[in-house]
């Protein structure tokens, strides 16, 4: 862009008007404003250092129109192109910032889950083990013929909805969320329903033992959630008993803040972690 301004020029053969131009300096800087200023990631990321780079070179233009010395206006102009250039730097630095914390969060949430699938493997892995030691000291038994636990089950899951299933190296396991069941350490008035679906079920296969497994979320400490966990199992077992199950199909037990199936950092996370799981052990 040239600069033409009208001033007026001495009086050689009467009034004239002549055109001054800006020194290079100026004309350098004010292209230098414009590329950062036609940026959209200058005005997004760096609109402070872009306001900064304005004034300076609108103080050099006044500089230039109140005829100030060529030294001075050039001064002027080149801080006002440097700041142009610092403009542009800090909207390709903070561009730069900006991906590598994308990227930063999207490795964080990757080991996450793979810890999170870790500890899962790892809790199964440690209560096959558990269940394989408690089989090995129980005297051999004959084998009896067992009813189809796959219909048992899919009957279970129809009468209680909020109940999941799925099949592990231990058996089936059964999970509820303590939400559904408890109130602190004893079981809600609404849950005698699935307490008595669950009575049913075992009453139907009396080849099957259960073991009733509490654990929580990682909130308080861990003594205090184990404490909270078993007592939640025992209510379960007890209201089971009070049904007519036999008490030595039955052991309760509470793992805490022990084996989380989810992340503890978020609150659908913690939900996930408060359950009471119920293994039921191969006949």
């Amino acid at each position: 862009m040239r600069y033409a301004l009208p001033v007026l020029g001495v009086l050689l053969a009467g009034c004239v008007t002549v055109s001054v131009e800006p020194v290079p300096a100026l004309e350098e800087a004010g292209a230098l404003y414009r590329q950062a200023a036609a940026d959209p990631q200058v005005q997004a990321s760096a609109p402070g250092e872009l306001s900064i780079a304005a004034r300076l070179l609108g103080d050099a233009e006044r500089a230039w129109r109140d005829k100030a010395p060529d030294a001075e206006v050039s001064h002027k102009a080149y801080i006002a192109g440097q700041q142009a250039r610092v403009a542009l730097a800090t909207a390709q630095y903070r561009s730069a910032e900006a991906k590598i914390a994308t990227a930063r969060e999207q490795r964080t949430r990757l080991l996450l889950e793979a810890r999170e699938r870790e500890a899962a493997e790892a809790k199964e892995r440690a209560l096959a083990a558990q269940a394989a030691r408690a089989a090995a000291e129980q005297p051999a038994q004959a084998p009896a013929a067992a009813p189809d636990i796959d219909a048992a089950l899919a009957r279970l899951q129809s009468e209680v909805p909020q109940l999941r299933t799925r099949h592990s190296g231990r058996g089936w396991i059964l999970t509820l969320r303590n939400e559904a069941l408890f109130d602190g350490d004893v079981l809600k008035p609404g849950a005698a329903a699935t307490v008595d679906n669950l009575a049913r079920f075992l009453r139907d296969n009396p080849e099957h033992d259960v073991a009733i497994e509490g654990f929580t979320d990682a909130g308080g400490s861990s003594a205090a959630n184990r404490r909270l966990s078993e007592a939640r199992a025992r209510a379960l077992r007890d209201a089971l008993v009070a049904r007519g199950i036999e008490p030595r199909r039955i052991e309760a037990r509470g793992y805490g803040d022990s084996f989380p199936v989810a992340s503890n950092d978020t609150a659908g996370g913690r939900q996930l972690n408060r359950r009471v799981e119920i293994v039921i052990n191969p006949s």
